[in-house]
């Protein structure tokens, strides 16, 4: 092991020399070649055989330095410094902030002196510009200046909730690592049992040295035997040794996987630690292990634990070798409300119980259901959950009978894709339906640029998991919109943008009449086959609504024409207690869901739609998804779980899924029988054993005969691959969608929001703005996101991690969650700090709850609020300086090489000379009232001192307009400290040391 962890540690990190371009060139006599130049090529020659890439067209002078006056590197590794210092020293290194040449010992011996929370804080404050620092001892020493900034950071471990963590983060290319943290992220069941061992774990990346996502179809076996090496021995971190330890089946597909370093509490191996999961005795096949391990990691909320006395199992639905139930269990009224209510504390929701849950219970996993018929306080799991067997031969008798909940059902808007279209288009379903859906589309986001109602209208109808275009609606509903505030513009600015991009670049068309739904089985037996029940709620006014009539039904993805089937939705009053769910039958020959790109229930979500257009008068038969070969292994259990890394690389190697799909949409586009081509029916068979192969440990290998000779426009291939004009309906998508995006630039206050006497809280106001600036421009600069606006409204156009490309959709949720402990804890401030004592106002102090729009306030607070808004808003105090010339530079040479999206991303105009506008807008149920109250009147007041009982978040009550909205919840978080100068904490209360005074 000490002779394979030298190898590892020897390999050359050479990425660091691509983070600079040199030109080179030489001065010739008579067009003759200089023994100098002849020198240089032979260098270049020889450095050619590592995949350098050489431009030799242009030529300047070069001197040769003597070897010994070449200087050396700084050894960072066997610095004298703590881990959490020396990682975020090497972060600054790999990305080329800090050159490991002006590393020196004076440099380390600044951080030795500071103590190791203060080092890293400084060191993560250099991050922040993304610029070279040419004088990093100096920029170092003016960080450590203001240390009550760096103490006093928002988002660390120890202020966090029960299901979050900060997490650091390598990726590993090539020639080179990145150093990437601490990030918040949402824990899986592991980090859980491991709570106070958090350094000890490491989530780690693979990819391409231009940071994309590793592809087999590019081949890099250099990357590939730097893999297995690391797999076999492990991978120096700072200075201490990580060893591979799982992966979750998400992290997975992205080449993501966790690695440890062994400590104390008896876990000195991975293999002892994965052992206390569960017993996989009897799994034999090395990829389903691991899937059946990576259930462990997937990230979880806990809302509660469960005794052996409220656990049933129950027997599955089968007929036909089918399991009609498949991955569906049952659970109790009480339990529903208990856990949801607790769910509520942690995650941003809708205020109504749902009716289903995805969900994780020791070695179980999939659906539950809301259920009228069995006792209140039991949760009924079926044999098809059941994928590990914990000890003592029960999924829930263990120290894991935690319920951990991964998502909630919940309403969500239907939008076509790309293989829908494809697909129905096959089907029968004409190219003009499509452009009409199209046009539609697009003129209802012009409109909600112009009326408010439309607005509404709009938001409402596209809702979103997280509740963001709650917020917008209540802008817009207090009057903001006909204002024309420029913070609520540019969010509705940036989201008509987004839709527009994903419309032209995904054929995303939102379908009025349809919706996506968590699927679930009929547990009365009332729906009989081909029936199917969808009670939805009503976006534009909060009814529920159960839909009769003939449907379209299908999943993604979908590649085979019988993906696409045709059923009748009915209404059963035995199923009105489940809304915003599809609920299909148990009978008939074959489970509806299994004929949909061989769907189950134990997660699936479905897309119904009853818009007559896109039901097509016949459909295909459906594919027959049969279960694959497994890669079958009788070994031992410690070889097995070895194994599972063996697995994880051969996917990595061999994962042909995004290759398919790409082939199978030129195919079905160039050809006149589109999805039906002989090709795309291939492609669709093999698509189908690319998902199993995760699970099954078989790969799909594609033919090189299927590999298109040419590709369509929309598919926006690099230049040197040939392509055409599309003539379906996506091409015509693409070409008739601009995705021009302009935003406001010029703030001013409203006079409605100027309250008389604001000056008083204006100094603590633009303190506390100071501290909130800190924070915001960090998330940005972790993600590389261009505008606060993007930010705070969650209308991200490009979401990278330290740009990492590819990301998967939970990046988001996890910049999200990091935004709303921000907010919440400011928001806790505002009510906590220099306003005045009455315990009317203590209502105002709960989590969970806003100011309606009708609900008078005391003066103070509206003064306070005011001041929030004017130490934004006002132009007289000193402001941060505009972009560099540096930095605009850097923006246009990032800009030459890119094309497409990316291009069109770096081409608009994030600047706003750098000011930061939403610290006000984190009361914005606050500013709302003002304004609201401004233009129609006060009501009297129903509380003692001036103060009426606000409402629960999501509540209509005190909402004037009838249009209606899902509300959403503020998910809490412990009360934290905010980052600033002492002078700010002085006045707001809080200790140097962050604890929370009390008045």
């Amino acid at each position: 092991m000490v002779d394979q962890r030298r190898y590892v540690a020897d390999m050359p990190d050479s990425g660091r020399f691509m983070d600079h371009h040199y030109t080179v060139s030489f001065e010739r006599h008579k067009d003759q070649n200089t023994l100098e130049e002849r020198k240089f090529l032979s260098v270049l020659s020889k450095l050619s055989e590592y995949g350098l890439v050489v431009n030799l067209d242009c030529y300047m002078d070069i001197r040769f330095v003597p070897q010994v006056e070449v200087p050396k590197p700084y050894d960072v590794h066997a610095a004298p410094l703590p881990f959490n210092v020396k990682f975020k020293l090497l972060g600054l290194l790999s990305y080329n902030i800090v050159s490991e040449f002006n590393v020196d010992d004076e440099f380390i011996q600044i951080l030795v002196d500071a103590s190791p929370a203060i080092a890293e804080g400084a060191l993560e404050q250099m991050m922040k510009p993304k610029l070279h620092l040419w004088k990093p001892k100096d920029s170092l020493r003016k960080q450590l200046e203001n240390t009550a900034a760096i103490r006093n950071k928002i988002i660390t471990n120890d202020k966090l909730n029960y299901n979050q963590r900060l997490i650091r983060k390598i990726v590993i290319t090539p020639t080179k690592i990145y150093y990437q943290g601490p990030q918040l992220e949402l824990i899986n069941r592991v980090l859980r049992i491991h709570r106070d061992e958090h350094d000890n774990f490491m989530r780690v990346t693979f990819a391409e040295d231009d940071l994309q996502r590793l592809s087999s179809a590019r081949g890099t076996e250099l990357l590939f035997n730097r893999i297995e090496a690391i797999f076999h021995a492990g991978v120096n971190v700072a200075g201490q040794w990580f060893n591979f330890l799982h992966y979750s089946n998400s992290s997975m597909k992205n080449s993501g996987c966790w690695f440890v370093s062994p400590f104390d509490k008896g876990f000195t191996s991975t293999t002892a630690m994965l052992d206390t999961l569960g017993d996989f005795s009897t799994i034999t096949n090395p990829a389903t292990l691991g899937a059946r391990i990576a259930q462990c990691f997937s990230s979880t909320t806990v809302t509660g634990k469960l005794s052996e006395d409220n656990v049933r199992e129950i027997a599955d639905i089968e007929r036909n070798g089918f399991v009609f139930s498949d991955g569906v269990g049952l659970l109790g009224r009480n339990i529903a409300k208990n856990q949801f209510a607790n769910l509520q504390k942690h995650q941003r929701i809708r205020p109504r119980c749902p009716a289903a849950l995805q969900f994780r219970l020791g070695g179980s996993k999939g659906v539950l259901v809301l259920s009228n018929t069995i006792p209140k306080n039991e949760v009924h799991i079926r044999k098809s959950q059941m994928k590990y067997i914990r000890y003592h031969m029960k999924p829930f008798e263990s120290s894991h009978h935690a319920l951990e909940i991964c998502r909630t059902s919940f309403y969500s808007p239907g939008y076509l894709n790309h293989q829908y279209i494809i697909l129905l288009e096959t089907l029968g379903i004409r190219k003009e339906v499509f452009l009409e859906l199209r046009d539609e589309c697009i003129k209802q986001l012009d409109q909600a640029m112009q009326e408010p109602t439309e607005a509404m209208r709009v938001l409402a109808e596209n809702q979103d998991e997280l509740g963001i275009s709650h917020t917008l609606m209540q802008l817009v509903k207090a009057g903001f919109f006909d204002a024309r505030e420029p913070f609520l513009i540019n969010q509705l600015k940036l989201f008509r943008a987004l839709q527009l991009r994903d419309l032209k670049r995904r054929a995303k068309i939102h379908v009025k009449k349809s919706c996506t739904l968590l699927g679930v089985m009929d547990e009365t037996g009332a729906l009989l086959e081909g029936k199917l029940y969808v009670q939805y709620t009503d976006p534009l006014t909060l009814q529920t609504r159960v839909h009769e009539g003939p449907v379209i039904v299908c999943r993604s993805p979908c590649l085979h024409p019988g993906d696409v089937q045709i059923a009748e939705c009915v209404d059963i009053k035995e199923l009105k207690h489940l809304e915003d769910v599809v609920v299909f039958s148990q009978h008939g020959e074959r489970p509806l869901p299994n004929m949909l790109a061989g769907g189950d229930l134990d997660g699936d979500t479905f897309f119904v739609c009853w818009d007559e257009r896109l039901i097509p008068k016949v459909t295909d038969q459906p594919m027959k998804y049969v279960t694959g070969a497994t890669a079958f292994r009788d070994e031992g259990a410690t070889a097995m779980v070895k194994n599972t890394g063996r697995h994880f690389i051969n996917f990595l190697k061999n994962d042909n899924l995004g290759r398919i799909d790409n082939a199978w949409k030129a195919w079905a586009d160039i050809s006149s029988q589109g999805a039906r081509n002989r090709n795309a029916i291939k492609l669709a068979e093999l698509h189908s054993d690319a998902v199993d192969f995760a699970k099954k440990g078989v790969p799909a290998i594609m033919p090189s005969d299927l590999t298109p000779s040419e590709w369509p426009d929309f598919m926006e291939k690099p230049r040197n691959y040939r392509t055409y004009e599309s003539t379906k309906a996506i091409g015509h998508i693409y070409r008739s969608v601009s995705t021009g995006l302009e935003l406001v630039k010029d703030f001013k206050p409203l006079p409605e929001l100027i309250v008389e006497g604001y000056e008083e809280y204006l100094h603590d106001a633009r303190l506390t703005k100071e501290a909130y600036d800190r924070q915001i421009s960090a998330l940005m600069n972790q993600y590389d996101i261009g505008s606060e606006f993007e930010l705070v409204s969650g209308y991200m156009f490009k979401l990278d991690d330290l740009n990492i490309k590819k990301r998967p959709m939970e990046l988001k949720e996890q910049v999200m969650q990091s935004v709303h402990i921000i907010n919440t804890q400011f928001r806790e401030l505002f009510w906590t700090t220099h306003i005045f004592e009455e315990p009317a106002i203590e209502s105002f102090r709960k989590r969970n709850t806003t100011v309606a729009l009708t609900t008078p306030l005391h003066d103070q607070i509206k003064r306070k609020a005011s001041a929030w808004y004017m130490a934004a808003y006002d132009l007289s105090p000193s402001q941060p300086a505009p972009r560099s010339t540096e930095e605009q530079q850097a923006v246009r040479r990032r800009t030459d090489h890119l094309e497409g999206q990316d291009r069109e991303y770096y081409l608009i105009d994030w600047d706003m000379s750098g000011r930061f506008y939403s610290f006000p807008w984190i009361m914005y149920d606050v500013l709302c009232n003002i304004f609201y109250l401004s233009k129609h009147g006060s009501l009297e007041s129903t509380g003692p001192g001036g103060v009426q009982r606000p409402v629960r978040f999501g509540s209509t009550e005190g909402q004037v307009p009838k249009l209606g909205l899902v509300g959403s919840n503020d998910f809490t978080t412990t009360v934290l400290r905010p980052a600033g100068k002492e002078e700010f904490f002085a006045q707001v209360g809080v200790s140097s040391r962050g604890s929370q005074s009390t008045n």
